[in-house]
């Protein structure tokens, strides 16, 4: 059948209409396919009572999009991976926000992080700090009592720039960066072995992180070349220039 003349330009604009509705769609999907986010892979709650609640099945691929926290509970633990390969293990008591693309905001708590390789930085901003990460590694983040952070790097030779200034990370140990001071302070090796068998940012989860062959290497070279032992561990930092030292019996 036909189309009569006056109605072909109706059906046309329809048909430009459609068309136009239909790219703004894809070119929508598109974008939020490109977006950064962060996926929920495991999640555990635990409590003096009871063994720890598997809470990942109801939860599992959550999305953690750009201006959200997850501030996880005490006894709580959290792992999310990021679109770029990127894990964050999350401990209880930790407020931790996705503010951008590769750009996180740790205001409380400890976290375990992968980053893999990749040309551009990842940030993590603190709550009176700000460092920059580049190249592969394995580095627990941990929120100081006076607002600064005690960094431990875990596994590979990654760089930390802060304010311009970068600096190669060894594993095995862990530096302390005071607050409202744009350097690393003080740094001290210690037990790499007993950290990875002890934390349960490394041991509590059921999957495993990509770093776990290269860490359990150095820490096994470590262990090798340490002659004697001590039973003194670092704790928290107290002020810019210190820290407490515990000695445990």
């Amino acid at each position: 059948m036909s189309i009569s003349c006056q109605y072909k330009p109706l059906i046309l604009r329809i048909l430009v209409l459609r068309f136009t509705a239909c790219s703004i769609f894809l070119f929508a999907s598109n974008s939020y396919a490109k977006d950064y986010y962060l996926t929920l892979r495991e999640w555990w709650e635990h409590s003096s009572s009871t063994n720890a609640i598997n809470k990942t099945k109801s939860n599992l691929g959550l999305p953690l999009l750009r201006g959200q926290t997850a501030s996880l509970p005490s006894g709580s633990l959290m792992e999310l991976a990021g679109s770029n390969g990127e894990v964050f293990r999350l401990g209880g008591g930790t407020q931790f926000t996705l503010l951008h693309d590769r750009q996180f905001r740790l205001l409380a708590g400890a976290c375990v992080l992968y980053n893999p390789a990749s040309v551009d930085p990842l940030r993590i901003l603190g709550p009176a700090t700000e460092v920059w990460l580049s190249g592969e590694g394995t580095l627990a983040f941990q929120v100081t009592a006076n607002r600064g952070f005690k960094i431990i790097c875990l596994s590979h030779q990654p760089t930390l720039e802060i304010a311009g200034r970068a600096s190669t990370l060894e594993p095995a140990r862990v530096y302390f960066l005071p607050p409202n001071v744009p350097q690393l302070g003080q740094s001290l090796t210690i037990d790499l072995s007993l950290f990875t068998r002890t934390s349960q940012l490394i041991t509590g989860f059921q999957g495993q992180l990509p770093s776990k062959r290269i860490m359990r290497k150095t820490a096994f070279q470590q262990a090798i070349n340490i002659h004697s032992r001590s039973n003194v561990f670092v704790g928290d930092a107290t002020s810019p220039k210190d820290f407490d030292l515990l000695v445990v019996d």
